[in-house]
């Protein structure tokens, strides 16, 4: 087989099971699975988060509505609920301030690990540094506290 006709026949299709065809004859049929693509690159580049990834930037938009409402919502808190002599909280609204709490400070508490796994541009780089230690030594000695 000639080089033109492997260029010819590279990705000539899928078959049933995902894999791609480099040749449209079976005596040179290559498989090429998830598997393999996951084994293609070093494990810390399927963890490392993009600036660009959509999914992210929505988790970003979602954290800052979120913390404009629950500083709001902490300053209800701080303001109307009142404490029986039993030690218990009394609210004037209902009884479910735990779980939005809980749902608050877990939204906040991912998006602080999230941070640990996101890109970020060096001046000194084209590229973006994907390295995990140093994204996580440059988030604990910035914005991190």
């Amino acid at each position: 087989m000639t080089d033109d006709d492997i260029n010819k026949s590279f990705f000539n299709g899928m078959n049933s099971h995902s894999d791609i065809v480099l040749d449209s004859d079976d005596s040179d049929y290559v498989e090429f699975t998830y598997f393999d693509y996951l084994l293609s690159k070093p494990p810390a580049d399927h963890v490392i988060i993009s600036k660009d990834n959509t999914l992210y930037k929505y988790w970003c938009a979602l954290e800052l509505i979120l913390c404009l409402l629950s500083s709001y919502y902490y300053a209800y808190l701080a303001t109307f609920l009142e404490y029986e002599d039993t030690n218990e909280v009394v609210d004037p609204i209902g009884n479910n301030n735990k779980g939005i709490t809980l749902f608050f400070e877990l939204y906040f508490a991912i998006s602080i690990g999230l941070k640990f796994f996101l890109e970020y541009d060096d001046d000194n780089s084209p590229l973006p540094v994907r390295n995990l230690s140093k994204i996580a030594d440059r988030y604990l000695k910035g914005d991190f506290i």
